[in-house]
């Protein structure tokens, strides 16, 4: 039997809390943005997630790939984002992590261009700084004193084939997904089938065909089909919404920002 990569996901590692919003629950704002649940036209630049080394970081590069998304669909603009600025604050390690963490990291500390932090030439330095700096701190905070950034779990490992096709196609009405696939088994027609085995990789979602839905994959520059009978175990959905900005006063604001860089 094939003996498949851990990519940075791993289904035992996934907790869910009961204060943990779920899809359908509307807990979570936001209307339909693409109707058609077809987000081709906005997909991001590609970044690997092993370019120069192994990082396990498929739960940032696949949850930032789909906030990229998001945020050209609604704002006419492609950021891009630091994955290690997520991957550090999140703790992921090279046995990767629990692909909440990463969301969690963008809601309450926001995300930075990648400029800031850009993907250096050894782990060991990706790995830093850590803890994180206070000047990169304040650029996450400044984003999301901007943007509200919000998710919810779609499928939560308990779902039946059927309800997995549903809440997969109804959620990518709202947003491309995050989501839980075994990496990789291609049948015949290449066509990415599980084979009966766990899930390994943590994936954007951005659409579907007649043969099963559409992945962005941040190992490989490749867009792939895994079958509507691929078990797909966990998923989740993004919002996003820009802030109105608060009137403030500018000079202690930008003092404060001094003394921070200065740290």
């Amino acid at each position: 039997m094939k003996k498949l990569k851990n990519y940075g996901f791993r289904p035992e590692d996934v907790l869910i809390k009961p204060e943990d919003y779920n899809f359908g629950d509307n807990q979570l704002e936001g209307g339909v943005l693409q109707a058609n649940g077809q987000w081709d036209e906005f997909l991001p630049l590609y970044e690997p997630q092993a370019e120069k080394y192994e990082t396990s970081g498929c739960t940032c590069w696949g949850t930032l790939n789909a906030l990229e998304i998001l945020h050209k669909r609604l704002f006419k603009i492609e950021p891009n984002y630091s994955e290690r600025f997520n991957y550090i604050l999140s703790g992921v390690t090279l046995r990767g992590a629990n692909p909440n963490n990463c969301c969690e990291s963008i809601r309450k500390e926001g995300v930075i261009d990648q400029k800031y932090l850009p993907v250096p030439d050894t782990y060991e330095e990706f790995l830093t700084p850590k803890p994180m700096a206070t000047r990169f701190l304040d650029l996450g905070k400044d984003w999301f004193k901007s943007y509200q950034f919000g998710h919810d779990w779609v499928l939560t490992g308990n779902d039946t084939l059927e309800e997995r096709i549903i809440r997969i196609k109804t959620a990518l009405q709202y947003s491309p997904l995050g989501a839980s696939v075994t990496a990789w088994i291609e049948d015949k027609d290449g066509i990415y089938i599980d084979g009966g085995r766990p899930n390994n990789h943590w994936v954007c979602i951005y659409g579907w065909t007649d043969k099963g839905f559409k992945v962005f994959d941040s190992y490989t520059h490749e867009k792939k089909i895994v079958s509507y009978g691929h078990v797909i175990q966990f998923a989740k959905r993004f919002s996003l919404f820009k802030l109105k900005k608060k009137e403030g006063n500018w000079l202690s604001d930008l003092i404060s920002r001094l003394f921070s860089w200065l740290k």
